[in-house]
């Protein structure tokens, strides 16, 4: 029991020291400093984060795959595979619009590191993102493979166009978020139903 309860208080402490850096690294970057200021954004000594993460680059892999790990654990509690694919695609597009508002401080961190290019500078971290990634991209085909055989989605499109078509279009919602002065406000449901619109209709009028 003991074991159990000093696992779990780790565990509050190793995710409180994640939301710190959150913080720090998506407005610092990865910058030399940076331990320091999350260290103190903690509210621990700089030597307690050893304690926890190997090192500067562990804290950073570990920080965005936890809220990587948090979305894809909020798609697999609140969507059920089976549903209607039109209303899967909504679904999925609702959620992960919604993740992005409620956790901006995570955009502004996903964008620094596909802008400083530290992806590819940091191995562990992007075979973990192209994983997530690929996942990802599977479930979404599963579900426009079923609107095909349904007769809700174009068949004579590749499905790989139709995932990229639709993954594009939640995608520039949530970097706008990046540039936009409120993006917690952004209602999830209205764009949900927006980029639906977009994906099956287009714009014409």
């Amino acid at each position: 029991m003991t074991l159990i309860r000093d696992d779990a208080k780790k565990s509050k402490k190793r995710v409180m020291i994640m939301n710190a850096a959150l913080k720090v690294f998506s407005s610092k970057g990865y910058s030399p400093s940076v331990l320091d200021e999350i260290a103190e954004e903690a509210g621990i000594a700089k030597g307690t984060l050893y304690l926890y993460f190997k090192d500067k680059e562990d804290l950073y892999y570990s920080t965005v795959m936890y809220m990587v790990e948090n979305l894809e654990q909020t798609i697999k509690r609140e969507m059920d595979e089976e549903m209607p694919p039109l209303a899967a695609l909504e679904k999925l597009a609702f959620l992960t619009i919604r993740f992005f508002a409620k956790n901006r401080a995570f955009i502004n961190m996903y964008i620094l590191i596909l802008h400083n290019n530290l992806v590819r500078n940091f191995k562990r971290l992007f075979e973990s993102l192209i994983e997530k990634e690929k996942e990802l991209y599977d479930f979404e085909s599963r579900i426009i493979e079923r609107g095909k055989s349904e007769g809700m989605l174009d068949k004579n499109i590749a499905t790989e166009d139709i995932v990229d078509g639709f993954h594009g279009i939640i995608s520039q919602t949530i970097s706008r978020m990046f540039f936009s002065e409120d993006g917690r406000a952004i209602n999830a449901e209205k764009k949900a139903k927006s980029v639906m619109h977009i994906f099956l209709n287009g714009v014409r009028a």
